[in-house]
């Protein structure tokens, strides 16, 4: 959920990674106390996002409910050629395909444990289409998540639609 704030925050200084404008460009006062809750300080890579607020389960506990969240304009990105987001502390990869078919997965290669696959080869088999790890090589399915090439961990893929121009995807 985007939620606009007085430190000039807005829909395009959150898409992608390489979009996001550093901490002290942004937040040249503090953070007011209402948005904290909903405003998270990124540290390994000084950048900043909007995370959605906790929602409290019946037996009391907090659990982040699945949510739409806004990544970029589809006019961002480049076809067959992978882009990295932040959404709250989940990395994704958004894939596009020369058709205009965007696919949302996790940026974090299941077997090599880095976070790598927006660099992967996309390509595809039997006309699916596919992301191949670039480090070790395994062809996931980008519909499925499933390891083409070995019985290996999936690939875990996020629902991803596009309102207005914006591409949202669900986590």
């Amino acid at each position: 959920m985007y939620l606009p704030c007085e430190a000039g925050v807005t829909a395009s200084s959150l898409c992608c990674l390489r979009h996001v404008r550093p901490l002290s460009s942004v937040f040249y006062t503090p953070v007011p106390l209402a948005l904290r809750t909903v405003l998270r300080v990124g540290s390994a890579m000084n950048t900043h996002m909007i995370l959605e607020a906790p929602v409290a389960s019946a037996e009391g506990a907090t659990r982040r409910q699945a949510a739409w969240h806004p990544v970029c304009a589809v006019s961002e990105l480049e076809p067959m050629w992978g882009e990295a987001a932040l959404i709250g502390e989940t990395q994704i990869a958004l894939i596009t395909l020369l058709d205009g078919r965007i696919f949302a997965v996790d940026h974090r290669d299941p077997v090599a444990g880095a976070n790598v696959m927006a660099r992967g080869i996309v390509g595809s088999r039997q006309g699916r289409p596919t992301l191949a790890s670039p480090l070790y090589k395994q062809v996931y399915d980008l519909a499925t998540g499933h390891c083409l090439t070995e019985d290996g961990p999936a690939l875990r893929c996020y629902p991803v639609r596009v309102d207005d121009g914006i591409v949202q995807v669900q986590v």
